[in-house]
């Protein structure tokens, strides 16, 4: 057998820009094969580095995932795979299961993207008795509703990014909340709902990783949303919280991931703190989006894409991870990070970006990044995919880094085309200089925390 023949074999399901780098610079030689979809090609960094490169349909179904898995892995057998994403978790868990490789379990995979199920898992094992209910049509909406009493919070069971979030305060809300529900939900792999009592509290992040039976919280982030939209708009690294709180969160975390058989997997758990519980909005077998990897990479030195990328190649992380956050503690330093985000509240398309480089000028800027650029179309605050940029800020101190990080974002303005009356997008985009219209991400990008209600279709 040639030496190229007795390098390991990785496969890399669905795109992960320059994650799978992370895999090859702990084991150098190391062959990778990509797995994806045809709408996730533009996620495949560098294509000379695969082996071989597979896109599926769009709509691809589990069967058409394994048994194309399997037909590569009968000529060039895999030893390792790896999913950096949160999406295609179960197709990921039944190829790992079907070619014997280690990744997470099925019905983890299948709890943790089912936001019911996990739900019902959380309940079962004494961790959180938040009343849930899967609904599929307006007349369940109502039935649930009446049963769990208001306020309440309706979102799509599969969804992500915080789109087609509503929160029910009265019996009249149900119908708008089912709709914008239901339209959000077109685009995952389940078009059922779930409605849930909704909790007022303050919210956080936790991102973790685990090996075994063992979990090391790496760290609680500080959440800064808009309260008509739920979208996120800011991050402060790490949360600026007592010592009980951060027990009580920590606790609560730990038990929900054992509850849901999370084992080897960097995790991000999203909570609600209340006076009197902890509650669990949901988790994710993924490392935290927002720039809080960055953040915590600067802040506490721990680099948690590395995680998944060597545990899915049989190395342990726990002990190494683990001394970094406990170095951290011990410093005492009250060094923090903070990311802030520049939303587009108006229907419209991105003609222009102004403002990068006064934006970068502010003292303690580590990066601005642009995630709408021009001849994107946006739709009001439809959620997390609606934002125009992303700048984090380090400063000595919580305060000092949101501070500044804010006043980057508010260096940034949009210059937008075909904007209609009162914010409502025309059919074509005009090229009249008359027809373009300057919107400075306001509210969100402020020292004024409120932010309009989003304009929804």
């Amino acid at each position: 057998m040639s030496s190229h023949l007795k390098k390991r074999h990785l496969l890399v399901v669905n795109g992960s820009r320059d994650l799978p780098d992370l895999a090859c610079q702990a084991e150098p030689g190391l062959r990778l094969t990509i797995i994806t979809r045809v709408s996730m090609l533009d996620r495949v960094w560098d294509p000379d580095k695969y082996e071989r490169i597979v896109a599926l349909p769009r709509r691809a179904s589990e069967s058409e995932w394994l048994v194309t898995a399997q037909l590569v892995h009968s000529t060039d057998p895999f030893d390792a795979i790896v999913n950096f994403t949160e999406n295609d978790q179960l197709a990921t868990a039944t190829i790992g299961e079907a070619l014997g490789l280690k990744t997470y379990r099925r019905d983890t995979a299948l709890a943790v993207n089912d936001k019911n199920l996990m739900r019902q898992r959380l309940r079962e094992a004494g961790v959180d008795d938040t009343p849930s209910a899967r609904v599929h049509t307006q007349d369940e909406l109502d039935a649930a509703a009446n049963r769990f009493g208001y306020p309440l919070i309706c979102k799509p069971v599969s969804g992500v990014g915080s789109q087609g979030v509503t929160k029910l305060t009265r019996p009249a809300d149900t119908e708008h909340a089912f709709s914008w529900a239901r339209d959000a939900a077109r685009s995952s792999s389940s078009e059922a709902l779930i409605v849930e009592r909704y909790y007022a509290g303050a919210e956080y992040s936790v991102e973790c990783v685990s090996e075994g039976s063992r979990h090391v919280v790496v760290g609680i982030t500080e959440k800064h949303t808009d309260p008509a939209s739920f979208m996120e708009l800011g991050h402060v690294v790490p949360a600026p919280i007592d010592d009980a709180t951060t027990s009580r969160i920590v606790d609560t975390v730990v038990r929900a991931l054992d509850a849901l058989g999370v084992t080897d997997q960097a995790t991000h758990t999203e909570v609600i703190v209340t006076d009197d519980a902890v509650r669990i909005v949901e988790t994710h077998l993924r490392c935290g989006g927002g720039g809080i990897v960055a953040m915590l990479k600067e802040i506490k030195g721990v680099d948690m894409p590395v995680a998944p990328a060597r545990q899915s190649l049989g190395l342990s992380v726990i002990d190494e991870i683990a001394d970094a956050v406990r170095h951290y503690a011990e410093s005492g330093t009250r060094r923090s990070a903070a990311s802030w985000h520049a939303t587009l509240p108006a229907h419209g398309t991105v003609r222009r970006v102004h403002g990068e480089a006064d934006a970068f000028g502010v003292e303690g800027i580590y990066d601005v990044k642009i995630l709408r650029q021009p001849g994107t179309r946006v739709e009001g605050l439809t959620g997390n995919y609606s934002r125009g940029a992303i700048v984090w800020a380090v400063g000595e101190n919580a305060e000092q880094a949101i501070a500044r990080a804010r006043s980057s974002a508010s260096m940034l303005t949009f210059e937008m085309s075909d904007v209609g009356p009162h914010g409502q997008g025309s059919d074509k985009v005009s090229d009249s200089a008359t027809d373009y219209v300057t919107t400075e991400a306001t509210a969100a990008n402020s020292a004024d925390s409120t932010l309009a209600a989003p304009v929804r279709p």
